[in-house]
């Protein structure tokens, strides 16, 4: 398993993943995104310095899924992740969880690495406990 910065040639990709049926049910905004709008959120991510989305790829170099780090705060960063429906069960979630953490530090050093998570989204929930995540209420948490 591999990971590379995203670039603007993986707008295509991206919006179809983050409009997967079962992606938008995990989501905490489900709803549809339009391909316009989508294209103008990914020019902006691209040029925010808080912001950092890596694209997941296979052994064969396919692209499987995407993980992305924003700084809200000088301590605190969250992790979103969302892997293709194709290519769920294979371990890339967790994979990606763990090199996010030391992506995390190389990028903002000692900081919280958070998660949300919708309670009904189970595999994630421990995919994020395995990977060393502590549960609060509402959040789960990873300390640099």
């Amino acid at each position: 398993m591999q990971f590379r910065a995203v670039t603007y040639e993986d707008a295509r990709f991206l919006f179809e993943l983050r409009n997967q049926p079962s992606v938008r049910d995990y989501s905490f905004h489900s709803d549809l995104i339009q391909w316009e709008d989508h294209k103008g959120w990914l020019e902006k991510a691209l040029e925010n310095n808080n912001l950092r989305i890596f694209i997941i790829l296979n052994d064969c170099n396919e692209l499987v899924g995407m993980f992305r780090l924003e700084q809200k705060e000088p301590s605190l960063v969250i992790i979103s992740i969302a892997i293709d429906e194709l290519q769920r069960g294979k371990g890339f979630g967790f994979m990606a969880i763990k090199e996010s953490i030391v992506i995390c530090k190389q990028l903002f050093g000692a900081v919280t690495l958070r998660a949300y998570i919708k309670s009904e989204n189970v595999i994630s929930f421990k995919a994020f406990h395995k990977a060393g995540f502590q549960k609060n209420e509402l959040f789960m948490d990873y300390h640099c």
